[in-house]
Order: C-alpha cells, then structure tokens, then sequence
C-alpha cells in the first residue's frame, strides 16, 4: 500500500471516536495492514480477515482470521463499529456480496471506509489513437470504432472525454 493511502485512512480514522471493534476486509500480515493505524490504538479490538490468515501480530495489538469476504457468518450482526477494506473490491468478482456481509456486520451508525484504486482522466492513449486511424477504413472502420469505446470503458471506473 502506497504510504500515501495509508495515511490517508489514518486521517479518517483519526476524526472518528475511539470506541469498540474495527474489522479489516482483505486484511493481510503486513506492516501496512490497516489494523496498524496509529489511529486505531485507543479501539477496544482489531479484527482482520483475509485468505493469508491465520496471523497472530506479535506486539498483540490485531488478530487476522483465515477467510473469504463473501462469508463472514463466523461474525454477528452488528459486531463492529468500523469496517475498513482497502485494495479488494476491484479484484473481487463478486464484491456486492462483500459489500453486503460488511454492511451486516456493521453496528448501527458503525462507519464503513472502503479505498479502491482511482484512475485519472484518461488521456489520448497511444493504442486508441490506432485504432481512430483504423476506423477511418472503410467496412471495417465502425467495428474498430466501436472497440475504442470498449476500450476506454474496460475498468471498473470510466475515464473522462
């Protein structure tokens, strides 16, 4: 995680009341794991989850349990009072079922922070400009058209024009 984003979420966190649980989504045993942010130190526990678990942080300040997002039943309802997730959902081919097991084990008023890649407005990428050329072709010119659209939509997030 660029250093960047995790402070970012530092600084989220920072503004919200130490209280309760914190889960991570996508949680990994790593230094930059969320669990870690400074701001989460006053939290009552810190819970993560992740296909790399189980992993026990030697200075006892999180746990991260073996596990899919999809299917947090070993959670109750209600259970956490912030659910971050940072890096997931764009690799998760069926993120509204994440989305929807974070929003069940979400406390009432609980703040859910979730982080995904952006992507900035799209310039003239240099294969799209081939294929404008192509399209000026006769026959063939509207089929490669119609792929430079497919093109710049092929992301989770559009770009620009």
């Amino acid at each position: 995680m660029h250093p960047d984003i995790f402070d970012a979420f530092d600084e989220l966190c920072r503004k919200l009341p130490a209280q309760g649980a914190v889960i991570e989504i996508g949680a990994s045993p790593h230094h930059q794991s969320l669990l870690t942010l400074p701001s989460l130190s006053g939290w009552a526990s810190r819970t993560g989850i992740g296909l790399d678990g189980p992993y026990e942080d030697p200075y006892k300040r999180f746990t991260i349990l073996e596990g899919n997002a999809h299917d947090l039943r070993r959670f109750q309802d209600g259970a956490f009072d912030l659910v971050l997730c940072n890096s997931l959902l764009e690799h998760d081919a069926k993120f509204w079922l994440t989305l929807a097991e974070a929003h069940r084990i979400a406390a009432p008023g609980a703040w859910m922070v979730f982080g995904v890649p952006g992507y900035h407005q799209m310039g003239d990428i240099h294969e799209l400009r081939f294929i404008r050329k192509l399209a000026k072709l006769p026959l063939l010119g509207k089929k490669f058209l119609a792929l430079n659209t497919t093109l710049k939509a092929s992301s989770l997030t559009l770009g620009l024009q």
